[in-house]
C-alpha cells in the first residue's frame, strides 16, 4: 500500500480510487459491498502507515461514492 501511494501523486491516487468505485457502480468490478469493505480496510492501513491526509481522503471519497456512511 505504501509503495503504491508513494509512486502516485495524490491526484493520481485519488483518480485510481475513484475509478475503482465508479467501475463497481457500473458492475465492471467486484460487488459494491465487497469493495466498500476493501476500501475501509485500505483506509485503516493507510492511516496506520502514516500516508498523507490526501491519500486517506481519496479512499474515504471512494467509500462515500459507493454509499458507505461510516
Amino acid at each position: 500500500m505504501r509503495a503504491l501511494a508513494a509512486t502516485l501523486d495524490s491526484e493520481a491516487f485519488g483518480r485510481l480510487i475513484t475509478g475503482l468505485a465508479e467501475a463497481a457502480l457500473d458492475g465492471a468490478s467486484e460487488p459494491v459491498p465487497a469493495l466498500v469493505e476493501r476500501l475501509w480496510r485500505l483506509e485503516m492501513q493507510a492511516r496506520a502507515d502514516g500516508l498523507s491526509p490526501d491519500a486517506v481522503e481519496a479512499i474515504r471519497w471512494g467509500r462515500r461514492l459507493l454509499g458507505d456512511k461510516r
